[in-house]
């Protein structure tokens, strides 16, 4: 089996199209927030270990232990990286218990991670996903307590792959990885397909798991009605502006998703929704 690491990936990628030096992109995604030094120490443990590291903010505002919402952001956003960059998640309800730590790639980024389903997402889009524990205490931080592995083992495994250790010595391969129970739409009837909300965004919009595969080739975008929470929406819109302000509208988002937005309002708020809150495209 061939080594891991991301001087060989980089080395493939970007180095030998450009004749430059690579820059090692570690992406952060947590629901640590801002107000307390944890992100702040996970960036000085990666600076330590990989002083010229790129450090990227993902986002540090996932809602408390919402593993779901992390592997939704992690999916919509890893391929606007470059090749190469390594993403180093953490949404970890089950910190300091016996679950796995993993380290992974899809053959063009690297996953650090808990073994808590928040890779679902990026490992349904890989042709190839191969996924190793995170074992070697050698490439960890002895830390103070076992509640904070944002620091002493996540961070330490994204500096140490950022500086060329191949994923094999980190430790054994692993087949079984936990992950997430994500629904797909259902058909109900002909020309009706069910589906719910995935995700809200902070202006209140609602993204669904239907997406344009889900349809048939002849699907009318301007016939089809949307019916959440005893509310219809006539016909697909390109985007807000498209219907008067407060208004709801249904469109297809940037993750390719169906979308129901308020032109400058919280669809989420008018709909009364939430994650899980059914949803039919009638076509």
């Amino acid at each position: 089996m061939k080594r891991l690491g991301i001087k060989r990936l980089w080395g493939e990628t970007l180095a030998s199209k450009t004749n430059k030096k690579p820059r090692r992109i570690i992406a952060l995604l947590t629901d640590f927030g801002t107000r307390d030094w944890f992100v702040s120490s996970m960036k000085g443990v990666i600076r330590r270990i990989a002083c010229d590291a790129e450090i990227v903010d993902i986002t540090h505002e996932v809602e408390p232990h919402n593993i779901l919402a992390a592997s939704f952001i992690l999916e919509s956003c890893y391929r606007d990286f470059s090749e190469g960059t390594i993403f180093c998640c953490v949404v970890d309800p089950g910190v300091g218990t016996a679950r796995r730590r993993l380290a992974a790639t899809d053959g063009s980024y690297f996953f650090i991670s808990p073994d808590n389903g928040l890779l679902t997402g990026v490992e349904s889009q890989a042709e190839t996903f191969l996924v190793y524990s995170i074992e070697n205490k050698k490439l960890m931080l002895e830390g103070k307590g076992t509640t904070f592995e944002g620091r002493d083992v996540f961070a330490p495994a994204a500096a140490h792959l950022a500086e060329g250790k191949p994923l094999e010595d980190f430790g054994a391969l692993c087949e079984d990885m936990v992950r997430l129970n994500i629904p797909p739409p259902s058909k109900t009837s002909k020309g009706v397909l069910r589906g719910e909300v995935l995700y809200i965004d902070r202006f209140g919009n609602l993204i669904t798991n239907i997406s344009a595969e889900d349809l048939p080739k002849k699907f009318d975008a301007r016939s089809a009605v949307i019916s959440i929470r005893r509310n219809k929406i006539k016909g697909l819109a390109a985007g807000y502006a498209d219907v008067p302000c407060g208004a709801l509208a249904a469109y297809w988002g940037s993750t390719g998703r169906l979308e129901i937005a308020a032109n400058l309002n919280s669809a989420a708020d008018i709909l009364k929704s939430a994650i899980g809150t059914k949803i039919e495209l009638i076509f």
